[in-house]
């Protein structure tokens, strides 16, 4: 296969993001980190904007009917995408649609959707993760605990090291 791409000319994009209240807390080296991670998070939305704009622009789109999205469709597209060396890595964007018909692609050994597949094995992590985000005292509560006792384990550490030096 032979595919095609879209030169996106350098320009200066300003971005605008914020930061968690709970900056006041961190050291300076995490606090530069999380402006750093934000400011990338929004950097790599306003190039993704970018990039979809230009494609839809140009003539690289091209709008597959009638193809039935199945696992062997899904296995030759993956086969066949590569990247093009001195063009960097290859994306492959979705609109939602294709992701609803991809929910109703069946696993190999079993006649659930994979939609229903990935839900069983990861939903229990979804359901934590979304637990511990509505009760971050919690989260809080495990932090803190975990630094006493890196603060206990330090103290030990310090004393012996200052006695081994011969400084207390």
């Amino acid at each position: 296969s032979t595919y095609e791409y879209v030169t996106i000319n350098p320009s200066e994009w300003g971005i605008t993001d914020q930061v968690s209240n709970q900056v006041k807390k961190m050291t300076p080296v995490d606090y530069l980190s999380a402006v750093e991670e934000s400011a990338l998070i929004a950097l790599r939305a306003k190039a993704s904007d970018k990039i979809v704009a230009a494609i839809k622009a140009s003539d690289l789109t091209e709008k597959k009917t009638g193809v039935a999205l199945d696992a062997d469709y899904l296995k030759n597209i993956v086969l066949g995408f590569r990247a093009i060396k001195t063009k960097g890595a290859v994306v492959l964007y979705l609109a939602q649609a294709d992701l609803l018909t991809l929910g109703k692609v069946r696993g190999a050994n079993e006649k659930k959707a994979l939609f229903e597949i990935y839900q069983r094995k990861f939903g229990p992590f979804r359901e934590r993760r979304e637990y511990l985000v509505a009760h971050p005292e919690e989260v809080e509560a495990v932090l803190q605990a975990g630094a006493e006792k890196a603060r206990a384990q330090a103290r030990i550490t310090l004393t012996a090291a200052r006695q081994a030096a011969g400084l207390d």
